[in-house]
């Protein structure tokens, strides 16, 4: 039974925090290969981080095989890029101490835990108390007698557009993040009118990375070498 609406109401849901959300190469939360990161002030959009991550490549548990025809990410993408031991700096500076928030939490907190055990580092982001819009999508859903079952139902972007918000690239980071961001709104929007219909979430960006780096990692992502493969199909249909 769901309990987060009984303990809670739309006024409490948060409107200053950080959304998250990470991939990974294989399907262990310690091979995160990338990071995205959307900063939201009193409701609105104030800041971006991504990053591709170069994880462990062997590590005890290593199993199946790389994911890129999901997300576009090769290891040949990762090679060249920063652990999760080097940009964690960033990742604690970015997210200070403000709540976080991602779509199905246990996949993020499972990469913060696993990547900061293999390093043997600790950090003070509170992931371990990740705010779970997967789980509140359905008490929204039951609270407004909406009832969706079955798999695929409550992916991300399906729930993105039950809600009435902009579906933008699933399984880019940045974009999932920002999805995970504006659903946290959708549902205050929802519980407070009773109706589900478009919302604008406003943007102020203060201070940012070089829009090159997301630009071009995106691109890379798209451009990958799997053409014609799933990714590439999805992006097609969803563009």
């Amino acid at each position: 039974m769901f309990n987060y609406l009984r303990e809670r109401n739309a006024k409490s849901l948060p409107t200053t925090f950080v959304a998250v959300d990470f991939e990974t190469l294989y399907s262990q939360r310690v091979s995160a290969c990338s990071v995205g990161l959307v900063k939201y002030v009193d409701g609105i959009i104030v800041d971006r981080y991504y990053s591709l991550i170069r994880p462990p490549f062997d590590y005890e548990g290593k199993c199946g095989f790389p994911l890129t025809n999901i997300h576009g990410i090769s290891k040949d993408d990762l090679y060249d890029q920063r652990t999760m031991e080097q940009i964690l700096p960033e990742l604690e500076t970015f997210i200070g101490d403000l709540p976080l928030v991602a779509h199905n939490a246990p996949v993020e907190r499972g990469c913060f835990r696993d990547t900061l055990a293999f390093y043997n580092l600790k950090s003070n982001i509170k992931y371990e108390t990740i705010i779970d819009t997967l789980k509140i999508s359905k008490e929204v859903e039951q609270h407004l007698d909406i009832y969706e079952t079955g798999e695929g139902t409550h992916t991300i972007d399906a729930v993105c557009r039950r809600f009435a918000l902009k579906d933008k690239k699933h399984h880019f980071a940045l974009d999932d993040a920002e999805m995970a961001g504006n659903l946290i709104f959708a549902f205050k929007h929802a519980l407070e009118t009773g109706k589900i219909e478009p919302i604008e979430i406003p943007e102020k960006i203060v201070c940012t990375q070089d829009p090159i780096v997301e630009g071009s990692v995106e691109e890379k992502q798209e451009n990958n070498n799997i053409e014609g493969g799933l990714f590439s199909f999805l992006k097609r249909i969803f563009n």
